[in-house]
């Protein structure tokens, strides 16, 4: 019988330890200060090598049906906290982009400068005490990567690691 018991046991450590974040709204109902983290190591993290005067902030979700994502503005208080270090910051609704032909450039269409789409997915899953998000960025045709952004909680502080796991 022991063994039986151990292996309910791992079992059930495994589902506690990877269980997913609550579900539709999960980002919401995440700590702002957690959220803002993400944001913030997308913002200075990301390897692109591209200096944007416009970075949209965006929340991914994905709409199984018709297999496509839809963008909406992360939360509100979000953005305030993360202008005052990095200017030219929007939620994705106030952003006008277009694409140069081909695999150009992501422009700002009212200024036509350089712009970036900064986005995690809503849905966050959770590692033990770690949040992991799935974190991106879209500068162009060619101009993109994403994948996992840890972050969690140590000591009152909030720390993340971003991981490219895919770049194109």
């Amino acid at each position: 019988m022991a063994p039986r018991t151990s292996l309910a046991t791992a079992l059930a450590v495994a589902a506690l330890c990877a269980r997913p974040a609550p579900g539709a709204g999960a980002l919401a109902q995440m700590p702002i200060e957690a959220t803002e983290a993400a944001f913030r190591t997308l913002l200075t993290q990301n390897p692109s090598g591209v200096r944007a005067s416009t970075i949209c902030l965006a929340v991914i979700r994905f709409v199984a049906s018709g297999h496509r994502r839809t963008y909406f503005d992360p939360p509100l208080a979000v953005l305030p906290r993360l202008a005052a270090t990095h200017p030219g910051l929007q939620p994705y609704s106030k952003c006008r982009l277009r694409q140069t032909p081909a695999i150009g450039r992501l422009l700002d269409s009212v200024t036509g400068e350089q712009a970036m789409v900064l986005a995690v997915e809503e849905s966050i899953r959770s590692l033990g005490d770690t949040l992991v998000f799935s974190g991106s960025y879209h500068c162009g045709g060619l101009c993109g990567g994403g994948g996992p952004l840890r972050v969690w909680r140590e000591g009152g502080t909030w720390h993340t690691r971003f991981t490219v796991e895919w770049v194109s």
